[in-house]
C-alpha cells in the first residue's frame, strides 16, 4: 500500500478522527467520530461489509458517555444531516450496548492479582421490591465495596456485604474473587484506607485475609488519607466541631461556605516550598490548591484565581476545605491567630506533602512521605503538636519495618540500600519470618528524627517485606557484595487509594440508575 494516500474525509466536516480525551466534544466532533469508527469497523470486517448504524452509534455514544436516550437523539440527528430517513430509537441502542458489554465480559481474560485495593461507602440504591403481584421501585441505603487490581488499576467488581463488619467485608470480597475465578495465590499486598475495620491488628479486613492465606501481606494504607487527618483534628481543635452536613459552629468554619465571594485584600505571605509539577495534569480542585498555595507563598493573588471556585464545601473533602481556608485567609484584612495557624499548616505541611505523594506515588516512597509530614509540622507549638502527633502515631503504617525497609532498599544512598539488604537477608534466615502468626503493629515513632530511617529502631526487628516474596536471596547478596551499587526491581504499587475511590464514585452513580445486579456488573 502506498503511504501517500489522502486521509479519509467527511464531505461536511473534513478529516475524520476519534474523540479526543479530556476535551468536551462538540456535535462536529461526534460526527467526525462516527465516520472514523465506521471506517475502523468496516476495515476489520473480512468481507468489507458496511456496518450497521446502530453498531457505530453504540461505540460513539459509549465514548462520548451519554445516555441511551441522548445517544439515540444524536445518532438520529447524524442520519438526518446525511439526508437519511432512518431513525435510531433508544431501545435499539440499549440492545446494542448490552450486546457489546456481554461480549466484553465474556472475553475478559483471567486476572492475575498481585495486589488488591478496596474501598466502600453507603449509597442510596434503587431496588425493585415485590408487593403481592406487583413490583415497585424503592430507594434503600446499601453499602457497596469496590475492588480493583493493582498495578494498572483494573476494576474487578463491587460487593454488598451483609454487615459493615470486617468479617462480612472479607467474606464478600473473597466470594467476588471466587465467582470471577481470580486466584489469590500471587497476592502480595492489600491497599485501603486506615479505618479500624480495615486495619484492626487482630480482626481487621487485611488481617482476616492474611489468616485465610496463612501468610503476611504488604499493608498499603492510603497516605493521602493520613495527610488529611492532622489537618482535620487541628481544625476541630482551633475552630470547633461541625453543626451540619457542610457547616460549622466556629467563627472560621461559618465563613468558609461563602469565602469565594469575598474580595481579596493585601495579605501577609507565608514561606513555603512546593514540588515542581505540571498543573495541567491535576484535577480542578488540586490545581486550585497548588495555585492558591503558591499565591500565599508569593503574597500575590491573580484576579483569575480570585474568581475561581475553591471547590464544593463538604466535611468529607478536606482538599477543598484547605482551598477554602486559604481563600478566606487572603480575603481577611486582619486574620485571627487561629486562621493564621491553619493557613501556615496548609502552606508548610498539607499542600507540600499532598503533592509529594502525587509526584512520588509508589509504595516505596511511603515512609519518606510520613517523615516529611512529621518534620514539616514541627513548627507548631507544643500544645498543637499534642493534638496532631497522636493522630500521626495511630496511622503511621508506613513506619512499620516492612514498609520502611522498602524505602531503604530504594534510597539514593548506597550504604542505606546495603543496610536494608543485610537486614532483610537476616530476617529471612529466621524460622518465623514470612509465617503467621505475625501481628502488624504500628511502632512507636521518634518525632525528632532527622531522617525517615530514624523514625523507628528497625535494627532490632526481623521483618521481610511480603512484597519481596518473588525476589531471591541472591539479589540481596548482590546488593551487599556491590556495596549498594545494585538496585532491586520489585512490584511498584501506589501508596494511595485514589484509583479505587474513582470506582467507588462510579458505583455510587450506578446505584441510582440501575436496579439489577447484572447492570452493576457491566461497570468497567
Amino acid at each position: 500500500m502506498s503511504n501517500n494516500r489522502q486521509p479519509h474525509k467527511c464531505p461536511i466536516f473534513g478529516t475524520i478522527e476519534d474523540i479526543k480525551e479530556n476535551v468536551l466534544p462538540t456535535y462536529q466532533d461526534v460526527m467526525k467520530c462516527y465516520e472514523w469508527n465506521r471506517l475502523q469497523v468496516k476495515i476489520k470486517n473480512v468481507s468489507n461489509k458496511e456496518p450497521a448504524f446502530s453498531e457505530i452509534a453504540e461505540i460513539v455514544t459509549r465514548k462520548v458517555e451519554v445516555s441511551d436516550r441522548a445517544g439515540a437523539a444524536i445518532a438520529s440527528a447524524v442520519l438526518h444531516e446525511l439526508s437519511s430517513d432512518i431513525v435510531i430509537d433508544k431501545s435499539k441502542l440499549r440492545r446494542e450496548r448490552r450486546k457489546t458489554r456481554d461480549t466484553l465480559m465474556k472475553n475478559q481474560a483471567p486476572l492475575n492479582l498481585p495486589a488488591l485495593y478496596f474501598d466502600g461507602r453507603k449509597d442510596k440504591t434503587l431496588k425493585i421490591v415485590k408487593k403481592g403481584t406487583k413490583r415497585y421501585k424503592q430507594v434503600v441505603i446499601e453499602e457497596h465495596v469496590s475492588v480493583i487490581k493493582e498495578p494498572e488499576s483494573i476494576y474487578v467488581g463491587y460487593v454488598t456485604p451483609l454487615q459493615g463488619t470486617a468479617k462480612a467485608i472479607e467474606i464478600s470480597i473473597n466470594a467476588l474473587l471466587s465467582a470471577k475465578n481470580i486466584s489469590t495465590v500471587d497476592l502480595l499486598a492489600i491497599g485501603c484506607d486506615g479505618t479500624v475495620t480495615n486495619t484492626g491488628k487482630f480482626n481487621g479486613v487485611i488481617r482476616l485475609f492474611e489468616r485465610r492465606l496463612q501468610r503476611p501481606l504488604q499493608w498499603i494504607i492510603c497516605m493521602l488519607h493520613l495527610n488529611e487527618l492532622p489537618l482535620r483534628h487541628l481544625f476541630d481543635y482551633l475552630d470547633g466541631k461541625t453543626s451540619g452536613p457542610s457547616t460549622y459552629n466556629g467563627p472560621i468554619g461559618k465563613l468558609l461556605d461563602k469565602c469565594e465571594t469575598r474580595a481579596v485584600v493585601e495579605f501577609e505571605s507565608i514561606p513555603g516550598q512546593l514540588p515542581t509539577l505540571k498543573p495541567d495534569d491535576l484535577s480542578t480542585d488540586q490545581k486550585y490548591l497548588f495555585e492558591i498555595t503558591l499565591a500565599v507563598i508569593t503574597g500575590s493573588c491573580a484576579d483569575d484565581l480570585a474568581n475561581k471556585s475553591p471547590g464544593k464545601m463538604s466535611h468529607a473533602r478536606w482538599l477543598t476545605k484547605a482551598n477554602r481556608i486559604l481563600r478566606l485567609y487572603i480575603s481577611t484584612p486582619t486574620p485571627s491567630t487561629n486562621l493564621i495557624i491553619l493557613a501556615q499548616y496548609i502552606v508548610k505541611v498539607y499542600t507540600p506533602v499532598w503533592f509529594q505523594i502525587k509526584t512520588h506515588s509508589s509504595c516505596k516512597d511511603g515512609s519518606r512521605h510520613l517523615w516529611k509530614l512529621i518534620e514539616s509540622s514541627r513548627f507548631l507549638s507544643s500544645a498543637l503538636k499534642a493534638v496532631i502527633d497522636p493522630v500521626i502515631q495511630r496511622n503511621a503504617y508506613f513506619a512499620h519495618p516492612e514498609n520502611l525497609l522498602l524505602a531503604m532498599l530504594t534510597d539514593g544512598e548506597k550504604h542505606i540500600r546495603e543496610l536494608a539488604a543485610r537486614r532483610i537477608l537476616k530476617a529471612r534466615s529466621s524460622p518465623t519470618t514470612g509465617k503467621l502468626p505475625r501481628t502488624f503493629e504500628v511502632p512507636e515513632l521518634n518525632f525528632d528524627a532527622k531522617s525517615y530511617i530514624d523514625l523507628i529502631n528497625w535494627q532490632e526487628t526481623n521483618f521481610d517485606p511480603p512484597i519481596l516474596k518473588n525476589q531471591t536471596n541472591d539479589e540481596l547478596i548482590q546488593i551487599i557484595e556491590k556495596k549498594g551499587d545494585e538496585t532491586m526491581l520489585f512490584l511498584r504499587l501506589p501508596c494511595h487509594t485514589q484509583a479505587v475511590e474513582r470506582s467507588v464514585k462510579i458505583v455510587t452513580e450506578a446505584a441510582m440508575s440501575a436496579c439489577d445486579k447484572k447492570s452493576y456488573a457491566e461497570i468497567r
